[in-house]
């Protein structure tokens, strides 16, 4: 028996989950309804943008990353010789 177990455990462990959100979908059924029809409304109004304003939006975001990792590199090497210094004394 604890062989089986063992052996089986994430499948019995998923088991045990599937139950568990079964039931409870069971318990909020109305509440779970009422969800999925706001959501589909909600995706109905959402735009999704033309390639090139995903393309030009992804630029940016490259932008932005370089521009803050660039900072973030000069502080850190103006703080470690700041450092330096302290330690030299």
């Amino acid at each position: 028996m604890w062989e089986f177990v063992a052996k089986h455990l994430a499948w019995l462990t998923f088991g045990v989950f599937v139950v568990i959100g079964v039931a409870i979908a069971g318990v909020y059924r109305t509440r779970l309804i009422t969800y999925v029809q706001d959501v589909r409304q909600e995706w109905k109004r959402v735009s999704t943008p033309s390639r090139e304003e995903a393309v030009a939006h992804t630029w940016v975001v490259i932008l932005a990353v370089a521009i803050t990792a660039g900072y973030l590199f000069v502080v850190d090497w103006g703080l470690a010789g700041v450092t330096r210094l302290f330690y030299r004394l």
